[in-house]
């Protein structure tokens, strides 16, 4: 009696770690992309960057000023003034890639100076208002960003000062 009691037990055991396994393999992966040697070496607009290996990178979470529209020339040139030629670490969240194919990623852009602190791409360009928020599936650090627009707004910085009144663009 007692072997077949400590047999179902042991079943039961088995079938709980395959389930916890099965249920651990479909969780969302947040993947870290660790290669060094990767830098950025252009500015497409104020939202995309390509790097090193020649792949083009959306930085989630922010939707910066189209080409020929307000705004949009000085979110170009902010975000080349802290990536262009900087290390980057990219960081793939839940898709890695937008509707248009692009690779989707949290962008985090090294410094060269020890004392600083590296600076998240999506976080910068919204604090000082060169993009606006955009919700995705692929958020990481939505609170981080949400509060950074919401400073940005507060503070009539960039885009919410010149090109955005009452939350109508002008």
């Amino acid at each position: 009696r007692w072997e077949i009691i400590l047999l179902v037990v042991g079943i039961l055991v088995v079938v709980g770690v395959v389930l916890f396994g099965v249920y651990l393999y479909r969780l969302p992966r947040r993947e870290y992309i660790p290669r060094n040697d990767d830098y950025v070496t252009r500015v497409i607009d104020g939202d995309t960057i390509e790097i090193s290996t020649g792949e083009t990178i959306r930085i989630v979470g922010i939707d910066a000023p189209e080409a020929f529209t307000c705004y949009a020339e000085e979110s170009q040139r902010e975000l080349a003034r802290i990536a262009l030629g900087n290390p980057v670490i990219l960081t793939k969240n839940i898709t890695g890639v937008d509707r248009f194919g692009r690779l989707v990623r949290d962008v985090i852009i090294e410094t060269s100076d020890a004392k600083a602190d590296n600076i998240l791409a999506s976080e910068h360009m919204l604090r000082y208002g060169y993009a606006r928020y955009e919700s995705s599936k692929d958020m990481l650090y939505a609170h981080t960003l949400v509060q950074a627009q919401t400073e940005a707004q507060a503070k009539k910085k960039g885009i919410w000062n010149y090109c955005i009144k009452d939350n109508i663009d002008v």
